[in-house]
């Protein structure tokens, strides 16, 4: 499974709007991912990464992130790329017998 985290804060509307986005997108794809929204205000560590990004889309497995503005198909092949990759690292080895 997908976990992503959406760094923005509470008074921002982009990162509203990127949330929405977001929601939508992996509404309609057929594979399941966790969304979280993390607001970075308290956290100076995530203020000086992410300040003046935000909102910003973070794979937790991949360290993959997407900044915004980011469009329904540039999202869409964000998130597939995610999961061909998680499906990959998760999918069973076989080996060949001699």
């Amino acid at each position: 499974m997908v976990r992503l985290i959406l760094y923005g804060t509470e008074s921002c509307h982009l990162c509203e709007t990127a949330a929405d986005r977001v929601r939508e997108t992996l509404e309609k794809l057929p594979f399941r991912a966790l969304l979280t929204l993390a607001d970075i205000a308290d956290d100076d560590d995530l203020v000086a990464r992410y300040g003046v990004r935000i909102p910003v889309l973070h794979d937790t497995t991949s360290g993959r992130e997407l900044d915004w503005p980011f469009e329904p198909s540039e999202l869409g092949s964000y998130l597939a790329t995610l999961t061909a990759e998680s499906t990959a690292s998760t999918a069973p080895v076989t080996h060949n017998a001699r």
